[in-house]
Order: structure tokens, then C-alpha cells, then sequence
């Protein structure tokens, strides 16, 4: 898979609300995001960086469910 498929493939797995936050890493405007997506730019290098920001909103989710996960199985009921 070269890099312009491991983007698009990353980025369509994502969540919507993560594919935001994708975005909002990267610094650009979803318009540009979804054309990087999509193949448009022919330099190499920003493919990269995109997939370096879904891999970034992909680990702060991570974190995040993770968090959710261990305040659920710390919770204890007295008896």
C-alpha cells in the first residue's frame, strides 16, 4: 500500500468527530484535507504529515477511551 492509500484508508476508518480532529492537527481546512484524501497534491512530503495527524487523533481517542474505561472499572459499590 503506498502512502496515498494508507491516508485514504486511515482517514476513512476514523470516526467523523475524529476525522475533525484530524484536521484541526494537520492546520488546514477540512476542504484541503478531504483533497489531500482524495490524491490531489502530487508532493509526497504532506501525505506524511496527514497520516502523522490521523495517527495523533487516532492515540488522543485511544487515551481518551482508555480514561473512560478504567473510571468504569474503578467504580465500587459498597455492600
Amino acid at each position: 500500500m503506498d502512502i496515498k492509500e494508507a491516508v485514504a484508508d486511515a482517514y476513512g476508518k476514523l470516526p467523523k468527530g475524529l476525522k475533525k480532529r484530524a484536521v484541526e492537527i494537520y492546520g488546514c481546512s477540512v476542504s484541503y484535507f478531504d483533497r489531500l484524501v482524495a490524491g490531489n497534491p502530487k508532493d509526497l512530503s504532506v501525505y506524511y504529515v496527514a497520516l502523522n495527524a490521523i495517527k495523533q487523533a487516532a492515540k488522543e481517542y485511544k487515551e481518551e477511551i482508555n480514561n473512560k474505561l478504567d473510571a468504569v472499572q474503578g467504580v465500587k459499590v459498597d455492600e
